[in-house]
């Protein structure tokens, strides 16, 4: 079995910069990377790595919430699923708010949900809670 860091899965930083500067598929690469370190002498930080992928997963459930009761709202049926969301993560001893700003201009409230980002103390909660 080949580990990530044996061809083919391994990768150099000449290929992350082809892969970068490429039209077609990014295969995971956003953008050109800032320091041309080479990969050999990187260590990833495992808290931010973690961190990141709560950020994604939370970012996620948000999403997934807003969409719930977007569909309910069009077949007229009343829910609350992004409520239960709040309500879910505030229950596990979280710290986590949500609100909707408003436009500048309008001084309506914007269609777009924001909320808080987690700490690394509330996501230790999450992860040990959902094991």
């Amino acid at each position: 079995m080949k580990h990530w860091n044996e061809p083919p899965h391994a990768r150099s930083l000449s290929k992350m910069t082809e892969i970068a500067k490429s039209t077609k598929i990014r295969e995971g690469v956003k953008s050109l990377t800032l320091l041309r370190v080479p990969l050999q002498n990187v260590i990833p930080c495992e808290l931010h790595m973690r961190m990141h992928i709560g950020d994604v997963l939370l970012r996620n459930l948000v999403l997934d919430a807003q969409d719930k009761d977007n569909e309910f709202k069009f077949n007229k049926i009343k829910s609350s699923h992004i409520q239960d969301l709040g309500q879910l993560l505030w229950d596990c001893g979280v710290s986590f708010e949500m609100w909707h700003d408003r436009d500048p201009i309008t001084g309506k409230q914007a269609e777009k949900l924001e909320y808080s980002q987690l700490s690394g103390s509330d996501y230790k909660i999450l992860y040990q809670k959902s094991c």
